[in-house]
């Protein structure tokens, strides 16, 4: 069998094989029997989970501006490439949670 031959940065699809491992332990750590569900708990409050990761993607993208300006974290707790990495799954997930929302709409549900 021939392997499909993948064009652009080929660090692209190393990180790519990192952030599955990095959603793989984060969602043993956060998640229940639904692998979303930490994200989900918004709903609680009456804000669709695909809003709530909008939300958190916030969050990572205001410590990325705030990193741009001063060059250093305060709290060495994450590392820009943590953000990062971050900033690049919660997109995912949230890209999922739109997703089933948008069929969930469609559904009749």
């Amino acid at each position: 069998m021939k392997s499909k031959k993948y064009y652009g940065h080929p660090q692209f699809y190393v990180i790519v094989e990192e952030l599955k491992e990095l959603h793989s332990r984060k969602n043993r750590d956060y998640a229940q029997k639904d692998p979303l569900s930490n994200l989900k708990m918004c709903e609680r409050g009456g804000l669709p989970a695909w809003k709530g990761a909008i939300v958190r993607l916030t969050d990572k993208i205001s410590r990325l501006l705030t990193f741009m300006e001063r060059e250093k974290y305060a709290v060495n707790d994450e590392s820009v490439e943590d953000s990062f990495r971050d900033t690049a799954v919660y997109a995912i997930l949230g890209l999922i949670l739109y997703q089933e929302a948008k069929n969930d709409k469609g559904s009749g549900t």
